[in-house]
């Protein structure tokens, strides 16, 4: 039985998912290397080319299960024509809203003020922070 997505799920990232590691007593010592997990392995690439992913050692899966190492997550930017998900205010109604990538300036400020989300699950459970951070009110339903 292949039990690497559910590993994934247990670390708290997806398949496919781009992050880094830190030493897991020290989170300003990273690893410099750009890891993800495929259907079923753990596949790590250098940071200057991101492109080349090659299978990570077994050292590295068992320190990041025993904890000395921690997943830092990477920022998520969408790929030209790919979807992100992002929380809107339409109708008085707090939202999350579906937008397609195409390297415009909104695109980017979505992305740097943080709500650029890789799924609709992920930008629902964060709508109310989003809305505050870029509003500096709390939201009420009632509005």
């Amino acid at each position: 039985m292949n039990l690497i997505p559910k590993i994934a799920e247990l670390l708290g990232v997806e398949i496919g998912e781009e992050f880094d590691l830190c030493n897991g007593m020290d989170s300003n010592i990273r690893m410099g290397c750009v890891y993800k997990f495929s259907n079923d392995c753990l596949m790590c690439a250098d940071e200057d080319d991101k492109d080349c992913f090659g299978v990570a050692s077994d050292k590295t899966l068992r320190c990041m299960l025993n904890g000395s190492l921690k997943i830092i997550k990477l920022p998520f930017e969408p790929k030209v024509g790919e979807s992100y998900y992002k929380v809107i205010v339409r109708f008085d109604k707090l939202l999350v809203a579906s937008e397609e990538w195409t390297n415009w300036l909104a695109d980017y400020a979505d992305k740097y003020c943080g709500n650029c989300f890789r799924t609709e699950a992920e930008a629902e459970k964060h709508k109310y922070e989003i809305y505050e951070k870029l509003t500096g009110k709390k939201w009420r339903d009632e509005q």
